[in-house]
């Protein structure tokens, strides 16, 4: 049902009547009642960002295939880490076209929520129902935890960090091979997981708005 009715709601085209508004905030249109509604400019700037975050994150775990196949495990986790998070940043892409939200220069800038990246992580679970899967089964704690771990497992793929605890950690020490191969074991097949939802979902949908 989710499915079917993904996007039913967002407007193709605009009726006589209607006026452009252009704000700081966003791009909408005023209906002749002077209900806010999206913008053919504003549908357009949202399918294209959908498209270019797929393409991309198809892009970054093909490098990453190619990059496990050479043995370098901790890039290859930070490549699969970033394609998830794009991923994530289309899901949140599709859940504002579909609630006709103002496409907001404000989230694209530092401290904006498409610059968060436990939130991009997120994004998929949350979701999840809008691409035609069931609710998530797992309790939100351990979803969260697993978020954690997959961007701590990120920032340690590509940097030399230190603790009082622990000393120093570094992507070439030898010490977290095992590691580093376990979380791989979990990301990158989450990410491919994802993609193959999201992908045909989307293109299946996308055409129905370039009209």
């Amino acid at each position: 049902m989710q499915s079917r009715l993904f996007f039913d709601s967002v407007r193709k085209t605009t009726t006589i009547g209607q006026a452009a508004l252009f704000t700081r905030k966003g791009l909408v249109h005023l209906t002749s009642g002077g209900k806010p509604r999206l913008s053919d400019r504003a549908i357009k700037e949202y399918v294209l960002g959908i498209d270019f975050c797929i393409d991309n994150a198809q892009r970054l775990l093909d490098d990453a295939k190619i990059l496990e196949r050479a043995g370098s495990i901790p890039s290859t986790i930070g490549l699969a880490v970033f394609a998830w998070e794009e991923i994530g940043k289309a899901m949140m892409l599709m859940n504002d076209l579909v609630q006709e939200r103002d496409f907001v220069k404000d989230s694209w800038m530092p401290h904006g929520r498409f610059m968060d990246h436990k939130l991009k992580l997120l994004a998929p679970n949350k979701y999840r129902t809008l691409v035609g899967q069931p609710p998530d089964p797992f309790p939100h704690e351990a979803v969260e935890e697993m978020i954690k771990t997959t961007h701590e497992g990120r920032l340690r793929s590509f940097y030399v960090d230190w603790s009082e605890q622990a000393g120093w950690f570094s992507p070439t020490n030898r010490k977290y091979v095992g590691d580093m191969t376990l979380l791989l074991g979990s990301i990158m097949p989450g990410a491919e997981g994802w993609l193959r939802v999201v992908k045909p979902f989307w293109h299946g949908k996308r055409e129905s708005y370039m009209k």
